[in-house]
């Protein structure tokens, strides 16, 4: 148990470079215990949003119903998102680096 919520899981987590002049993020989808939600993380600390996945897909992103303290998201879940995030891509490297070998492998055949 975190010391901010009931549960602190990273269920997914990728980066994305926002075109091409956008400020980069990273966003994942957590569960907090009490939901599952959507955090937004850009480089610069201190700049979190979060959203209810639920309150989402019902289309509500009203201020003070869908609103959440993206400082204590961003205390409890940043180094666990980079973490995912860097195991992802450390993993699909080993992915790669397996296929391209598979595919010398073939052509030297």
């Amino acid at each position: 148990m975190g010391k901010y919520f009931k549960k602190e899981k990273v269920i997914s987590a990728a980066s994305h470079r926002n075109g091409v002049g956008g400020n980069s993020f990273d966003v994942a989808i957590v569960d907090d215990g009490d939901s599952k939600k959507v955090v937004i993380l850009f480089k610069e600390i201190g700049n979190c949003a979060v959203l209810d996945i639920e309150m989402l897909a019902a289309e509500n992103v009203e201020f003070s119903v869908n609103s959440w303290r993206g400082d204590d998201y961003e205390k409890a879940f940043r180094k666990m998102i980079e973490a995912r995030i860097e195991a992802d891509y450390q993993v699909l490297q080993m992915k790669l680096k397996e296929e391209r070998e598979k595919e010398r492998e073939r052509l030297a055949q």
